[in-house]
């Protein structure tokens, strides 16, 4: 293989068909089946050179796509060896993606095959679909190997619209990921969004190790009080319902409050060092979100990561399997996201509408001074409770 950059690859003659066998003539997964087959899987130590090599060759063998009426179609866009990393985005999904309003990239681990270290994807928001449009295998998760995916990424758009203008992205509060992005696509802070349900799992994680997770837990009956330390606790989960530049201050309003608890000293210090602060790690212009803002976390990469499972990982198995069922997989997969790219309108979550219609109608109290910033804090930070598996 070379390793000649720009790396990106023409589908070449002799294709091979990438729909599910429901979708297709028999003979065509016939000849998907006898493809895989020709293609020798790597065997060995996965960090040899000869799995390596072998395991790219088949990358290159077995990526290519063909359309119903037989057309070839580019889907790998990147493969080298000495950087052990592949890319594939299909053409429809490479136009489309300056039209997203927002990309959501994140990695996975749970379909990710032997020798490589991550799957990387890209999800682009399109109308009220979250359509996957592309994916990477990854041999590390440091910041220059997060850049050069996401530089054969841009390449790739680049060549077939002739620009590349990416306006929004979110993704984990990962620092070599998000510089990496910053990096590439050119985005200031504001334009690259930390997913809120991560924040608030890291506080709730701090609040856990530092011994307020029965507190923060509390029940009372119906109609009585919270005590004032579970009350304090939940306003801090508000905190992302504020413009960005209005949260260091409404910090300040709870910290004039602070219960006298060591406990809470110390979670004031981890919140302020980390999150509420302009120069703290993770200021609040990555995560605070105004109601009636539609993305405020990347439930849409998760939901990805958890059809993904479902779809690569089979039968009774937990263990993904070798690269030639990879990119089996990821081709038979790429059918249901051709059907999703046909309608850009899908059914949209009850509870979260829901959710920030409260969301709206508390901030709307707030800004009438119907309630206070305390009282603002509060609902909510109670809207917003942990634990719970998804954040709407």
């Amino acid at each position: 293989l070379s390793s000649q950059r720009p790396h990106v690859r023409i589908p070449r003659s002799g294709t091979k068909d990438a729909s599910t066998a429901s979708s297709v003539p028999v003979r065509h997964r016939i000849d998907i089946d006898a493809s895989m087959a020709l293609e020798a899987i790597p065997s060995g130590p996965t960090n040899s050179p000869e799995f390596r090599q072998r395991t790219h060759e088949n990358i290159e063998n077995l990526s290519q796509m063909t359309r119903a009426n037989g057309a070839g179609e580019a889907f790998l866009r990147f493969n080298d060896v000495d950087d052990h990393m592949a890319v594939w985005a299909a053409t429809e999904c490479l136009t489309r993606l300056e039209s997203a309003d927002m990309l959501f990239i994140d990695g996975t681990f749970r379909i990710t095959p032997p020798g490589f270290y991550q799957t990387l994807t890209v999800t682009a928001s399109l109308g009220t679909q979250f359509v996957p449009v592309a994916w990477a295998l990854l041999p590390n998760v440091t910041e220059g190997t997060y850049r050069m995916a996401l530089r054969e990424l841009k390449r790739a758009v680049t060549l077939e619209t002739g620009h590349c203008n990416i306006t929004a992205v979110m993704a984990d509060f990962e620092t070599a990921l998000r510089r990496a992005i910053t990096s590439v696509f050119g985005i200031n802070a504001s334009s690259l969004r930390g997913c809120i349900f991560h924040a608030h799992r890291a506080w709730y994680r701090r609040l856990i190790e530092l011994g307020l997770g029965p507190a923060y837990r509390e029940i009372v009956p119906r109609g009585q009080p919270h005590s004032f330390l579970n009350t304090w606790l939940h306003c801090t989960f508000g905190l992302c319902c504020l413009p960005s530049d209005e949260v260091s201050a409404a910090w300040d309003a709870l910290v004039a409050l602070l219960p006298n608890d060591q406990r809470v000293a110390d979670f004031r210090a981890y919140m302020e060092r980390n999150w509420v602060r302009h120069d703290s790690v993770w200021p609040p212009v990555h995560w605070a979100a105004v109601a009636g803002e539609r993305h405020r976390t990347n439930n849409a990469a998760e939901a990805l990561h958890s059809s993904l499972k479902d779809h690569f990982i089979r039968g009774r198995s937990e263990r993904p399997g070798n690269i030639n069922i990879f990119i089996e997989r990821l081709q038979s997969f790429h059918q249901s996201v051709r059907r999703k790219l046909r309608s850009t309108e899908e059914a949209v979550s009850r509870r979260a509408v829901d959710k920030e219609r409260a969301r709206v109608e508390i901030t709307d109290r707030y800004r009438r001074g119907a309630i206070n910033l305390i009282e603002f804090l509060e609902e909510n930070g109670r809207l917003n409770t942990f634990p719970r598996n998804i954040i709407d």
